[in-house]
């Protein structure tokens, strides 16, 4: 049987390339399009990234992301192969614009989106970023032992080019600095600001460069990789924000809080309880404000939090994991978009 072949061209940087998103042992490799690349594999499909099989003798060129207009060479073979060119979109509009501008979308046969506006099972068809949950343990904390409140994010900013690309786009991280000032200041034995660059000048503030930072009292330090579950299980709650407010957008800081049985409280997706249970989390939106949602924070007793947990971890052992977030269903989609 003849073999099939087809090409990647990863996330829009050149650290996935040589195949690295594949690489099992590596910060670089994707554990979702691993194990697409493997079931591909036992149906008679090899898939490189595209800069190691750059010929034009492949069945699909597959594209995670819509590459920046300044890539020349690869929008010369985009514009060649428009026929069998399929776009799977994994960030938001705030970290790339291009991905949502028809424009460049005339040139995909099909597009893979989890923005639930726009599919229409012809061109524009759904999939879920995939999110792991198997293979995390942590400590079980009780309650009394519990501190209240946290944040675990970097310090960033939306790229203002790409905001104003963005178009309507909400962005949120300037609601994210909002709540951070209010409980450093209100409530800072409550509270615990964790991630990189809260210490220093942000990158592209002209402002920050002017004028300085502000220095967080509540602010704990940046935390390795291995030690995030650990940290997060050590709190009741922790503030869960997008990066802005679009339609069946869910990163995996919701799914970081559940695996630490951590409850979030969730900004982003307006339609998040159409993808996962409403009684996993709180839902920031029912809130007037910071104080309301502090008072009522600090009034949950015991027996409400653990049902909370409880829900968390129902959800965990749903059906709705295997059957909509996990790598074996990405994978499978992934075979049917590229199969002839």
């Amino acid at each position: 049987m003849k073999k099939n072949f087809v090409v990647l061209k990863p996330f829009n940087n050149k650290i996935y390339y040589k195949n690295a998103i594949f690489n099992e042992h590596s910060a670089t490799g994707s554990f979702y399009v691993i194990a697409a690349r493997k079931l591909l594999e036992k149906n008679n499909i090899s898939m490189n990234t595209i800069d190691i099989s750059p010929n034009d003798s492949t069945l699909k060129d597959i594209y995670i992301e819509v590459p920046y207009p300044w890539e020349l060479g690869l929008w010369f073979r985009i514009i060649k192969n428009k026929d069998k060119n399929i776009l799977f979109i994994g960030e938001p509009p705030l970290v790339n614009p291009f991905s949502f501008m028809k424009i460049f979308l005339f040139f995909f046969s099909k597009v893979y989106t989890w923005n639930d506006n726009l599919v229409d099972n012809k061109k524009y068809f759904k999939y879920v970023l995939p999110k792991k949950t198997k293979k995390i343990v942590t400590k079980k904390i009780q309650f009394k032992d519990k501190k209240l409140l946290t944040l675990m994010n970097s310090n960033l900013m939306p790229f203002l080019p790409f905001e104003l690309l963005s178009l309507s786009t909400k962005e949120l991280y300037t609601e994210r600095i909002k709540a951070i000032d209010f409980f450093d200041k209100y409530y800072p034995s409550d509270f615990c600001l964790y991630g990189k660059g809260w210490n220093r000048k942000r990158r592209f503030s002209l402002k920050q460069r002017v004028f300085g930072f502000k220095k967080y009292k509540t602010y704990k330090g940046e935390f390795p990789q291995k030690d995030k579950y650990k940290i997060l299980s050590g709190f009741k709650f922790c503030l869960c924000f997008e990066n802005s407010i679009t339609p069946g957008y869910i990163s995996e800081k919701i799914f970081d809080c559940f695996k630490a049985r951590t409850v979030p409280i969730y900004f982003g997706a307006p339609n998040i309880s159409d993808h996962i249970n409403s009684k996993c989390f709180v839902d920031l939106r029912k809130f007037k404000n910071y104080q309301a949602l502090t008072n009522f924070l600090k009034n949950m007793d015991e027996k409400t939090y653990n049902t909370l947990i409880y829900e968390i971890e129902k959800f965990l052992l749903s059906r709705a994991i295997k059957d909509v977030w996990s790598a074996d269903t990405f994978a499978k989609t992934f075979l049917k978009a590229v199969s002839p």
